[in-house]
């Protein structure tokens, strides 16, 4: 039987919140003091009592700390797409609800196709289909401020791979410098990202890859590349971090280490949210919540210590760490349908998508429970009660689309071009050769036609 105390309203609750709770403005939202519904905005446990100057002074940059935290929650979160074969809709993602608020690292996970990158893209505000559902960041409807106040670190980035580490990442610096910040203070973030992220040592390495003819650079590892990855994202002083995958490809140590600085970004204030393939018990641990998806439907959401409670204790099915091995393991083998099982598993697994439907209906149907937005603990506020506060301090040349000029960014990118040909002399030469060749030919056929006219 499961218990009522664990759950409420089909969400995980956790013992104790990760963060303190504090006063309206010291968390920086707009609501009245004794009134406001984002009670557990992020604020570091060790800075009791001191203002918002103080508490950014007080943290060492190395820690690359949030001045605007940003919560996130959506309800009913769906999507559509239109199958071009049938000619027909098809739906790809069934009513998704959550939340996270800044100091924790929340991970999607399932097994592949379950939706997790279609839910990311949705929150990133990246998915073009027909989505339905509400998304709400600090209490108030998604906007396009909150695109500013976040990044998106795909799964696979495109690099110049002649360029180095550090010249990668001042080519991000600049591009995205929405501050007008000077050489100096960009110099100074770019330096505290690289410590943070542990690319200190290599940033005058070259990223690395395969040149336009073929000849390989042999430059970062792929950990490494990764990390750069995130870097270019922490560089606009993000407070919310979207991660596709952040993991996949990589070896156990390689992705435990991207985990850890993630984690560490967490504890600074920032808000993490990634997807992840298949989490091993360390990465497990480090995880503050959980979303379990599967065939685009929600099976659970909380704390993954709880994970066991809701699929052993509540939907019936079995788990022996002697013969499943961790949780994560588990819960992975479980929610997998796409493949047959061994029939000896009938019972103790999910062998069909009609299992996953059903476990789903007895995850809403649980949280349909709750009575408002306020048990359900997400952190809705009417959007006309109150104004939106991604960005305290911008001012109306931040509004723009761009965060440079049309000017800096040509400069910017034609540098990276001539850079890039330059330090590649395999592409250079053979340019070069063939259009001599090409002017050779021309030349010399129009010196046939002049010698021998036609008659």
């Amino acid at each position: 039987m499961c218990s009522s105390k664990a759950f409420q309203g089909g969400i995980a609750v956790q013992s104790q919140p990760v963060g303190r709770l504090t006063d309206a403005w010291i968390r920086g939202c707009s609501c009245r003091q004794g009134g406001c519904k984002h009670i557990y905005r992020w604020r570091p446990g060790d800075a009791a009592g001191k203002d918002e100057e103080n508490l950014t002074s007080s943290m060492p940059n190395s820690v690359l700390p949030v001045t605007h935290p940003v919560d996130l929650a959506w309800s009913s979160l769906a999507c559509k797409v239109l199958d071009r074969q049938s000619r027909l809709t098809r739906q790809i993602l069934f009513p998704t609800s959550g939340q996270i608020v800044p100091g924790e690292m929340m991970a999607l996970v399932g097994p592949s196709g379950a939706g997790k990158s279609t839910l990311l893209d949705i929150l990133a505000g990246r998915k073009v289909a027909k989505v339905s559902g509400q998304v709400w960041a600090n209490g108030t409807a998604e906007g396009a401020r909150l695109k500013r106040a976040s990044a998106y670190v795909a799964q696979e980035e495109l690099y110049v791979p002649t360029l180095s580490c550090w010249e990668t990442l001042r080519f991000h610096a600049v591009l995205r410098n929405r501050e007008r910040a000077s050489r100096g203070a960009l110099k100074e973030r770019m330096q505290d990202v690289l410590s943070v992220l542990g690319l200190w040592k290599v940033q005058g390495t070259q990223v690395g890859g395969i040149l336009a003819g073929g000849l390989l650079v042999r430059g970062l590892s792929g950990g490494e590349k990764r990390r750069l990855g995130i870097a270019c994202a922490l560089i606009g002083k993000p407070s919310l971090l979207f991660l596709d995958e952040p993991t996949t490809g990589l070896d156990s140590f390689a992705a435990l280490n991207i985990m850890e600085h993630l984690s560490g970004l967490a504890a600074s204030g920032h808000t993490i949210l990634a997807s992840v393939h298949q989490p091993c018990a360390a990465i497990w641990d480090m995880l503050h919540k959980v979303l379990v998806l599967s065939e685009g439907h929600q099976l659970y959401f909380g704390p993954p210590e709880q994970v066991t409670d809701w699929f052993r204790g509540c939907l019936g099915y079995s788990f022996r760490p002697g013969q499943h091995g961790s949780v994560a393991d588990w819960l992975m083998d479980l929610v997998s349908v796409g493949f047959s099982k061994p029939a000896a598993l009938g019972g103790t697994t999910m062998t069909s998508r009609a299992d996953v439907v059903t476990a789903s209906e007895l995850w809403h149907a649980r949280r349909q429970k709750a009575k408002g937005a306020e048990e359900d603990g997400l952190m809705i506020e009417d959007s006309a009660a109150g104004e939106e506060v991604l960005m305290k301090e911008q001012s109306a040349r931040r509004e723009s689309r761009h965060a440079v000029g049309w000017w800096t960014q040509f400069a910017w990118l034609l540098r990276r071009s001539l850079v890039s040909q330059l330090r590649n002399p395999t592409d250079v030469t053979s340019r070069l050769l063939l259009s001599a060749w090409i002017g050779l030919l021309a030349g010399a056929g129009t010196c046939c036609r002049h010698r021998c006219p036609v008659p």
